[in-house]
């Protein structure tokens, strides 16, 4: 939404007197400005792509052993692991894993991002 309010409200009432209509306004004027946004939250979300939502998978199961290995997440398996105070390498590597295939996925984007336009990329 702050995003949308910065846009200069000069472009739109020049687009409505040259007959645009609204979609048409959408089309050429408010997709091409929020494009370098789209794209740099979709950068940042593809790297918490293997991150899931910790509260869910940890509270649903309640300690129940029927659908506790369906909803064993590596956020889970790290948080138990910690919490049981063994095997903490293991835990460690998981997290490393896993932060480290997002970084990867966060740069294999910015790449692809800044082949097809380099002023949208992050670096």
């Amino acid at each position: 939404m702050a995003t949308l309010t910065g846009f200069d409200q000069d472009l739109y009432e020049a687009a409505a007197i040259d007959g645009a209509g609204k979609w048409r306004q959408f089309q050429f004027i408010t997709l091409p400005q929020l494009m370098p946004t789209i794209v740099l939250l979709q950068i940042l979300a593809i790297g918490r792509i293997f991150n899931g939502d910790f509260d869910m998978f940890y509270s649903l199961p309640n300690g129940s052993g029927i659908i506790r290995n369906a909803t064993n997440t590596i956020d889970v398996y790290v948080y138990n692991t910690m919490k049981a105070g063994q095997q903490l390498g293991y835990a460690a590597a998981a997290a490393f894993f896993q932060s480290a295939v997002g970084f990867v996925l966060i740069l294999t984007t910015n790449m692809i991002v800044r082949k097809i336009e380099p002023d949208m990329s992050l670096f």
